[in-house]
């Protein structure tokens, strides 16, 4: 299950975030206080540079992933439920976000954060800079992702179609009969120019 983070998850992040283990593989690893905490969460839901999910797993808060959104793309952050370490499941949540949300996007691992590294890896992120201890990794749409993406596009479209095709012969039947036919006759030439596009070669 993914959701959007809520200000009543606030104890429980808070408890991940300060974890030793979490720290240490973070960019920024001091510790935050609970009132910095609270108001980042309170105001999170307002933010539109920014969001945050929560992953439930086989019923155990595994984890969360924020998403940035800035002048570089979107950057992707994590942390695993410290109990949680080391059972797959950051790889799992991970694979689900890239589902759920196909696209284009970027981390900032630290180089000793070996376990982060390859489960950047196996989602599909490859090396792009790296700049001290700290390694950028980027990973573009797949081909498959992209016509996934068109498809789920071009059925919401279809609906926003028929809707307008229905509004035009409401309200104006008789001029809108003429006009959808030349639409079909140049359906029919586009469909013709693909038979040749798949023939061709």
């Amino acid at each position: 299950m993914i959701r959007q983070i809520k200000y009543d998850d606030w104890e429980l992040l808070l408890e991940w975030r300060n974890h030793p283990s979490v720290r240490e593989a973070s960019i920024s690893t001091s510790i935050i206080d609970v009132k910095e905490h609270k108001s980042y969460i309170k105001h999170l839901v307002d933010r539109d540079d920014r969001v945050q999910y929560l992953y439930v797993i086989d019923g155990i808060e595994a984890g969360y992933i924020r998403a940035d959104y800035n002048e570089d793309g979107t950057e992707l952050s994590y942390v695993i439920n410290p109990r949680q370490q080391g059972k797959g499941y950051g790889k799992r949540m991970m694979a689900e976000y890239l589902k759920a949300s196909p696209g284009s996007y970027y981390l900032h691992i630290k180089e000793s954060n070996i376990a982060s590294l390859k489960l950047a890896e196996a989602n599909g992120f490859i090396l792009e800079s790296k700049k001290g201890d700290l390694i950028k990794l980027r990973r573009n749409m797949t081909d498959l992702e992209i016509i996934d993406a068109v498809e789920a596009a071009r059925k919401g479209n279809n609906t926003n179609w028929m809707d307008l095709v229905r509004l035009a012969f409401e309200v104006a039947p008789e001029r809108a009969r003429p006009i959808f036919a030349k639409i079909n006759r140049g359906d029919g030439e586009i469909s013709k120019l693909l038979d040749k596009l798949a023939q061709n070669g």
